[in-house]
């Protein structure tokens, strides 16, 4: 087989004889040339030969395809695809009970652990709790909705204190060095109570000198107005407020007879003595050096303890200390209440409806009207020299259109100069004349 090529550099085709025939193939890319030095060599060898209107329009043509190529650049400049945040208001008409209905928890119950014998819908709402299953509301958000829901929950009141043991002393063995607890109790105007007491070692030196913090908080039921996030369907608090109170609204007292309706304080104090509660206390084995262990248990006891490392635990005694759980504690207690009055609805909805922020992430386009004014300042431009072009139509003493006859007509005087042939020919005549013209290695 063998293979044959153009002496010309221009063209990019070969021929390849296959069984003695002539077949074209792919042109070879490293044959490819641009076509704008030839562009620009045509009109350099042509142009001088030009008269004054034909290089008018060459020049016309030059000047609108510089514009064409500038200013779709500038066109796309000019607009800028920015995010930005939209706030709209979002009508919530989801509306939650003022109050937790008297046995909807269960029923007193004096032999069990807490007094209560919960009913199957306590339960079912803290096992849901407890796997932090989405909270759904009735209507959607587009975008991230803020705002507040009045609903059954509790007023809380909280004091602390300190006291300071001395972990190497025979009667430190068995000292409290965690303890999370829950208990009914009444205020002086015999309002019924829940109180949380949280003690728990917040520091000790290298001689076991420990500081015991004690976190004592009361609570009792109220309408509060709960501070919400929502996205889409799902809903949960706003952690960085704390409800606050509407109303007091105190429940009966329900823990004396054995099965009288219970209220929700009493299944706050049913959640917390199978979710919460918890302690640590302190051993000391009869080893060289005073060495002292402890012995925690508990979910919340052992989330808010602060481990020694093995270095620590090498080097110090009484390395061990716990971070203050109150905060966490309460929020739990909370979310639990929450979702008791989503769940519970029957019937004493406040029926208020109330309005959220709506915040919603939207594209739009921001114009810088400087680059937009040269990309139009060079669109008039470019019209303005096409338009030129059509100067003095008004001395046309005929009809005539923009075909290519017309315009060979027009340019016959530049064009045929060198041809043998006159502006008055006809369509026939004209291409008799041009279509005898060797072009190069072509003819027409």
């Amino acid at each position: 087989m063998s293979i044959f090529e153009p002496k010309s550099s221009v063209t990019t085709t070969e021929y390849v004889q296959v069984s003695g025939k002539d077949v074209f193939s792919l042109a070879r890319p490293h044959r490819k040339t641009s076509a704008v030095p030839k562009v620009s060599m045509i009109l350099a060898l042509v142009y001088p030969r030009l008269g004054r209107d034909a290089r008018k329009v060459v020049v016309v043509l030059l000047l609108a395809t510089a514009v064409g190529l500038w200013d779709n650049t500038l066109l796309q400049r000019s607009m800028k695809p920015v995010i930005s945040e939209r706030i709209d208001n979002h009508m919530q008409d989801w509306a939650l009970p003022s109050s937790i209905k008297q046995g909807w928890v269960g029923e007193v119950d004096s032999t069990a652990p807490t007094g209560l014998f919960a009913s199957g819908d306590l339960d079912d709402v803290l096992k849901v709790w407890d796997a932090n299953i989405t909270i759904e509301a009735p209507s959607i958000c587009e975008g991230l909705c803020t705002g507040s829901l009045n609903g059954a929950g509790i007023a809380i009141n909280c004091n602390s204190s300190v006291q300071n043991i001395d972990l190497t002393l025979a009667t430190s063995n068995g000292a409290i060095l965690f303890d999370l607890t829950f208990s009914r109790t009444f205020s002086a105007d015999h309002r019924p109570l829940l109180d949380m007491q949280l003690s728990y070692m917040s520091e000790a030196d290298q001689q076991c000198r420990a500081t015991i913090a004690i976190q004592h908080c009361s609570m009792q039921l109220a309408t509060v107005a709960y501070d919400t996030i929502q996205q889409g369907y799902a809903v949960q608090l706003d952690t960085t407020r704390y409800p606050r109170v509407v109303e007091i609204t105190p429940s009966v007292s329900d823990d004396t007879i054995n099965g009288n309706p219970a209220s929700a304080l009493s299944a706050l104090n049913y959640f917390p003595h199978y979710y919460l509660e918890g302690n640590a206390t302190s051993m000391q084995p009869n080893t060289p050096g005073g060495q002292f262990a402890w012995e925690p248990y508990g979910t919340v006891c052992r989330q808010h303890a602060d481990f020694p490392t093995f270095e620590e635990a090498k080097n110090r005694f009484c390395a061990l200390r716990w971070r203050n759980a109150t905060e966490d504690v309460l929020w739990k207690m909370h979310k639990v209440m929450f979702r008791l009055a989503v769940t519970s609805a029957l019937g004493n909805e406040t029926g208020a409806v109330s309005m959220h922020t709506c915040t919603r992430s939207v594209m739009i386009y921001e114009a810088r009207y400087g680059t937009l004014w040269v990309a139009i300042g060079t669109m008039l431009l470019a019209l303005l020299a096409a338009m030129s072009l059509f100067w003095g139509f008004w001395q046309l003493d005929r009809a005539v259109s923009m075909s290519p006859v017309e315009m060979a007509r027009a340019l016959a005087g530049t064009v045929l100069s060198f041809l043998a042939g006159d502006i008055r020919m006809d369509f026939e005549e004209l291409l008799e004349v041009v279509g005898h013209k060797n072009v190069g290695q072509m003819s027409i």
